[in-house]
């Protein structure tokens, strides 16, 4: 989708048409990050230093570091003047949602390969396959006490929430 904005006293119209790096957002979604871009767009220059994009991305609630903005921003300030215009910034966002999906799909992947009887959870002896499968020579006590600390709904198994929680935390 692409946006055209025209400025009228003090709103903004907003038209979207195609445009990359967008077609996983929702029209809503789409007004939430234009609206908070020209929040940055202290100047309504139409674009914002790339030094504010940290700031806005926290906004947001995104949770990336300073090195995955600092890459993403090189890759998506195509003209490299320090400067993000909207189809820069929808890009990134783009680009940022694109890879949260890539992330999913892998952690899903890899919880399914080690779900030997795919019951939705893995075992100890399934944990203790999936660890010895990463090069990981694991006792029984070393088992246990990982399950323990990811098992948050105390059935003695880690399902996929659980999962993906311990290795956010972890």
């Amino acid at each position: 989708l692409t946006m055209e904005t025209t400025k009228t006293d003090t709103s903004r119209h907003m038209v979207f048409r195609e445009f990359s790096g967008v077609d996983l957002l929702t029209e809503d979604q789409m007004l939430l990050f234009a609206e908070a871009f020209y929040m940055y767009d202290i100047e309504d220059v139409g674009s914002i230093p790339t030094k504010n994009i940290p700031h806005l991305l926290r906004s947001l609630g995104t949770n990336l570091t300073e090195d995955e903005i600092a890459h993403m921003i090189k890759d998506v300030d195509i003209d490299t003047n320090g400067q993000v215009t909207l189809p820069e910034f929808f890009n990134f966002i783009g680009a940022y949602i694109n890879r949260r999906i890539a992330t999913e799909t892998t952690i899903k992947e890899a919880f399914k390969s080690f779900d030997l009887d795919n019951s939705g959870s893995l075992s100890h002896a399934e944990l203790r396959f999936a660890m010895k499968h990463l090069g990981k020579k694991l006792s029984d006590k070393q088992i246990q006490l990982m399950v323990e600390m990811a098992d948050k709904d105390g059935d003695g198994e880690i399902d996929y929430e659980e999962f993906v929680k311990a290795l956010i935390e972890y």
